[in-house]
């Protein structure tokens, strides 16, 4: 694994597009263009400074860039005042869930934040078989954004072996690798684990290196949502390089974060060994959102119900991501109606308190499995005590004097379904920390579902422009040239997108366009299905999804395959890590 130094920002810089703004005038094309983008800013995605410069987009593909003012073209854009870079890729996704559905195929809440790529297969996710079946659905219905997968661990150890608490046998282990070995021959990016969930949570280091070792057989990367990331901080995101290192695949650990109160502040000394990693020849990156608290959940959801009899029992339609909100409510109100029923009762409150704070097995729990503790969750959004926004529970529990489960419970009595907490509260310091660093990039771990039932987190449609309206324009976080580079060639040329992630000829026209004095994310803890604004224009594959600001309806995206690396090199361009 040898070193493609990341951080050799002053080479990137160096290197400046052949159609920059001191090239004389192209003379005007004898055939015309499909679509010309004129007077814009380009920024290339290259990290190297903006420049002006006129798009000539020709069957899908970038034909020319340079002064084409005098050229004819089908369809013409505007881009006085704005910047027009690449289409954003975001590389951890669960945008599956909404493109799934005729009505929200065309993928708005990401095509807003000017996103064109999504990567799907997060967290361990899909098997080739869920693969194979959502690109058939994909490609039969039309998506207006491309994708991409990951193969995950958790799924594959779930078909061969189940949710039990073992290791695999060897055949069962050549199994699970055959199907990663199949996920990759068509296309798959990398491998992807959920460590922290069922059933990846009881594979072993060793087993999750030896399926990692396939896919870094295609030149594939290893994707990890670490585990135990609240008690172990360090040492779960040093698990992740360290199967990276021992299996040849490319380590990126996933929505990067300090969790839980004893945790923040420790990123700098971790983010200082990546670093000492990459300088001694590691290819890692890592990719991060810019909010300070991950999954949100209803706090009636915290609590940890065993499966006995008189306990209740959560109706299986509240899993379903397109429940409407009517429904919903039927539905958790009954379930929070027969929760504060057990919760009155001391035996099965007590057998609730000790399933969530301890664990049982085969009953999930986030307080007892992922924090192992209270110290991870923070009351985002609570209408009927809106004092308690942006409160720890266990600051609140400390006031009050109670233990943090009989404040969970108080307020569950006092407000049923209508308080919603972050599962793993952080702090603003540790997200500049991350965000700042040349190998971070970025990333919404999004979906375009879930705003009905009251679980939907802001990041999912407003990931990309908070990081241009607050990070770079507001709060000076960041350079536009370092951020937009971090959404494009960064993320392009580290999971092997071929002629995507720069601006240059030949490259495929997924473009970008967007105000750079407007662009902001417009949803929040309380309202978090608000689309972002300042986003002007996107383009995939040369065809606009968005048009002045509106969908058009096009549906033009397609799967991306893994690209050999010399496919991904641009001439005098090193790719991510070199």
């Amino acid at each position: 694994m040898l070193s493609r130094a990341l951080i050799a920002m002053v080479t990137l810089c160096a290197v400046t597009s052949c159609t920059g703004p001191t090239d004389p005038p192209a003379p005007a094309e004898s055939m015309p263009f499909d679509t010309l983008i004129v007077n814009g800013t380009l920024i290339d995605g290259s990290g190297a400074p903006r420049f002006r410069a006129d798009i000539g987009i020709r069957h899908g593909k970038i034909a020319r860039i340079g002064d084409l003012a005098s050229s004819r073209a089908e369809h013409r854009i505007d881009a006085g005042g704005l910047i027009v870079a690449p289409g954003f890729i975001d590389v951890h996704t669960h945008a599956e869930r909404g493109l799934v559905s005729p009505e929200l195929n065309d993928n708005k809440g990401f095509i807003t934040q000017g996103v064109t790529t999504c990567v799907i297969g997060a967290d361990g996710g899909h098997s080739p078989r869920s693969i194979r079946e959502l690109r058939e659905t994909f490609e039969a219905q039309g998506v207006g954004t491309h994708y991409a997968f990951l193969v995950g661990v958790n799924a594959v150890r779930k078909e061969v072996i189940g949710m039990e608490d073992r290791a695999p046998t060897q055949a069962e282990l050549e199994q699970m690798k055959s199907l990663v070995r199949q996920a990759m021959e068509n296309g798959a990016v990398g491998l992807s684990s959920g460590l922290m969930y069922l059933p990846a949570r009881y594979a072993t280091t060793e087993e999750v290196v030896e399926l990692a070792r396939v896919a870094a057989d295609y030149d594939g990367l290893y994707d990890s949502h670490v585990r135990n990331a609240v008690p172990d901080f360090e040492g779960a995101y040093r698990e992740a390089i360290e199967i990276g290192l021992q299996s040849g695949a490319r380590p990126h650990p996933a929505h990067y974060k300090a969790v839980g109160m004893r945790n923040w502040g420790k990123t700098k000394p971790l983010n200082d060994w990546f670093q000492s990693q990459i300088d001694q020849g590691v290819d890692l990156t890592v990719d991060a959102y810019p909010y300070d608290g991950a999954a949100t959940a209803l706090l009636v959801d915290v609590f940890a119900v065993p499966r006995e009899d008189g306990m209740p029992v959560r109706p299986p339609e509240l899993r379903d991501p397109l429940l409407d909100a009517g429904d919903f409510s039927r539905f958790m109100a009954g379930y929070v109606a027969d929760l504060q029923q057990a919760l009155r009762d001391p035996a099965r409150r007590e057998a609730i308190r000790v399933a969530t704070e301890v664990g049982i097995p085969g009953v999930y729990s986030v307080i007892a499995f992922a924090a192992e503790g209270y110290d991870t969750l923070r009351i985002v959004a609570s209408e009927p005590f809106p004092e308690l926004e942006g409160q720890m529970i266990l600051d609140i529990a400390a006031r009050r004097g109670q233990p943090p489960f009989d404040v969970m419970a108080d307020l569950l009595f006092a407000a049923g379904p209508e308080i919603k907490v972050t599962l793993a509260a952080a702090v603003e310091d540790d997200i500049r920390e991350i965000l700042r660093r040349p190998w971070t990039m970025i990333a919404s771990d999004g979906s375009n579902t879930g705003f009905d039932n009251g679980r939907g987190h802001p990041r999912s449609r407003g990931t990309f422009p908070r990081v241009l309206g607050r990070y770079v324009r507001e709060w000076g976080v960041l350079t536009l040239e370092d951020a937009i580079r971090k959404m494009t060639w960064l993320p392009a040329s580290y999971y092997r997108f071929a002629e995507r992630g720069l601006l240059r000829e030949g490259f495929r026209a997924d473009i970008t366009v967007f105000d750079p004095d407007t662009v902001i994310d417009r949803s929040t803890w309380q309202e978090p299905a608000r689309y972002s604004e300042g986003v002007i224009h996107v383009l995939v594959n040369g065809e606009p999804v968005l048009s002045d600001g509106h969908m058009t309806g096009a549906l033009p995206g397609e799967f991306l395959p893994r690209a050999d690396q010399d496919d991904v090199d641009d001439p005098g361009m090193p790719i991510a890590g070199s």
